[in-house]
């Protein structure tokens, strides 16, 4: 069998492989007149200390010191706490962004972990 796809990309193929979208009613739950403010102080902290900017930004997982560790999975339960529902668009943004990189920032530290225990161990 032959697929044929158009030469400018996929097209509408994706809608025949992927599922429905359905977007669950409390994900898109949202109060554009709150006044909350979720801080994201002390992630920018963090990329301040590890983050190398150059063509593509790196975060150097292996040199986050145990304190920043610290810092990184208060951060983390901090964003997991806050009622999101309860926030503006544009901060629910900010969050899952913050929320996704700070979530893979940990798993990556553990996964480096893993490897040099794996290696050293």
């Amino acid at each position: 069998m032959l697929l044929t796809l158009p030469a400018a990309g996929f097209g509408g193929l994706e809608r025949w492989l992927a599922p429905a979208k359905r977007l669950w009613p409390h994900w898109a739950a949202h109060d554009e007149g709150a006044t909350r403010s979720i801080d994201h102080v002390p992630w920018g902290r963090l990329l301040a200390a590890y983050l190398v900017r150059d063509e593509v930004n790196l975060f150097r997982y292996g040199h986050v010191s145990p304190a920043d560790r610290q810092t990184l999975k208060r951060f983390i339960g901090y964003l997991v706490d806050t009622p999101i529902t309860e926030c503006r668009r544009a901060e629910q943004f900010s969050y899952w962004v913050d929320l996704y990189n700070t979530l893979i920032a940990a798993d990556q530290h553990d996964l480096h972990r893993a490897r040099w225990c794996r290696r050293h161990g």
